[in-house]
């Protein structure tokens, strides 16, 4: 992703309009990333100083050198640089020091500091070659570093993924987002909306009149802790929007110093194009992984699996559970949705939800942090909290289904709402 000082835009109005790479300009960029990659594919092993003056070398010309330093950042971010170890570093040079010390105190008025005697000597007591000693004095530093891997990469899919990581920095900067997505399947539909809570995202999801959904997302700026990671979330789940056939992305931003108020636009007619690694997810988060890999052994009456379904009142805000629990005795079925890095205010309109009814049984597996009660649901209402501190507990959600669950002798299962 590009840092905030390779972001170029240009103001339209209220709007930010990314200024994207056109084709002419890709064509002259793209000698400029292939010397780039070529650099960093010969360059294992080469320390960081190294490798950067190589780049540095390229010529590029003054009106693509900002888009040159955005595409550098690309392929650097596939480099992966280690530094030697500070502590091992410094305890050289202070012995090198101190014995070059002790050499200068002993020489007469006519004798010559020798570095490259004093350098051998010390070199020969730690067992190393005068090019270790060397190196080894200043391996904590940044330019010391050493390329020790390269994940390849060829000039296209750099060029087609720069608008993406344009785009990604511009949403740091944004306070809500909204995305309308359109003629999808219901699997299609189902990913996406995954995606979203599988980030952690604060969002909700809502059907369109004429077909599709509506996704509207806060945003980094509307976070009070944790923005920056929070930012980093949101752009890993914008390719999953870019993977979407028709599509319109519409963000609210605060831009610059003085936090102006802007928009940004984007829809499936730009053409932006995400990388498979980048629209990848694990089956399911953390979490819910653990909840499921312990289910098992406690050898209910209850089933676990991940929940594929979509549940909504009509005209309301769409829900996609985590996890479906079916009992063998009845066939009921209860859903859970996990919130993990949400906020207070989206655990809280779920609750009014739930109280309304989605179609059967809910439990919602709320994080301590959120600072949420479990009284909040009541046994009159459709579904219960259970608070966690790090991880969800098996043994306590079995609880919960057991105390509620229907009896026995019921076999129709609850009836559910699907969108």
């Amino acid at each position: 992703m590009l840092t905030s000082d390779l972001v170029q835009v240009r103001k339209k109005g209220e709007l930010c309009v990314p200024r994207w790479l056109d084709g002419a300009q890709r064509e002259r960029l793209r000698p400029v990333v292939a010397s780039y990659i070529a650099v960093a594919g010969a360059g294992v092993g080469s320390t960081r100083e190294i490798v950067e003056a190589s780049w540095d070398a390229e010529p590029v010309g003054v009106r693509d050198r900002m888009a040159a330093a955005g595409l550098r950042k690309l392929v650097e971010d596939r480099c992966t640089f280690e530094g030697g170890d500070e502590t091992a570093a410094q305890a050289l040079r202070a012995e090198l020091f101190l014995a070059a010390t002790a050499a200068r105190q002993a020489l007469g008025p006519t004798d010559a500091f020798d570095r490259a005697a004093i350098a051998g000597a010390v070199a020969t007591l730690r067992g190393l070659t005068p090019e270790e000693l060397e190196y080894g004095l200043f391996a904590d530093l940044r330019g010391a570093e050493r390329l020790v891997a390269w994940d390849p990469i060829d000039s296209d899919d750099v060029l087609s993924s720069y608008d993406v990581a344009l785009a990604q920095a511009v949403l740091l900067r944004a306070s809500r987002v909204v995305v309308e997505v359109r003629g999808e399947s219901a699997e299609r539909h189902r990913r996406l909306f995954r995606a979203a809570s599988f980030h952690g995202l604060l969002h909700a999801v809502t059907p369109l009149p004429a077909g599709g959904h509506r996704i509207e997302l806060d945003g980094p700026m509307s976070v009070f802790d944790s923005v920056q990671r929070y930012g980093f979330r949101l752009a890993l789940f914008f390719p999953h929007v870019l993977s979407c056939h028709d599509f319109k992305l519409e963000a609210d931003l605060v831009w610059g110093p003085k936090r102006e108020k802007r928009r940004l636009e984007i829809d499936s007619a730009l053409g932006l194009v995400p990388s498979r690694k980048d629209v990848a997810l694990p089956d399911q988060r953390p979490e819910v992984d653990s909840l499921l890999g312990a289910w098992d052994a406690l050898r209910s009456s209850w089933t676990a699996r991940a929940c594929d379904r979509l549940l909504a009142i009509p005209g309301e805000v769409v829900v996609a559970p985590d996890v479906v629990f079916e009992d063998t005795r009845s066939g009921e079925e209860v859903f859970l949705e996990v919130f993990g890095f949400w906020s207070r205010a989206a655990v809280f309109k779920r609750v009014e939800q739930v109280r309304r009814g989605l179609g059967g049984r809910v439990i919602l597996a709320v994080g301590k942090h959120l600072r949420v009660s479990e009284e909040l649901l009541g046994e009159e209402d459709a579904g219960e909290i259970h608070v966690y501190k790090t991880a969800i507990s098996a043994r306590a959600i079995l609880e919960r289904l057991e105390r509620g669950a229907q009896p026995p002798t019921k076999t129709a299962k609850r009836k559910k709402s699907t969108a």
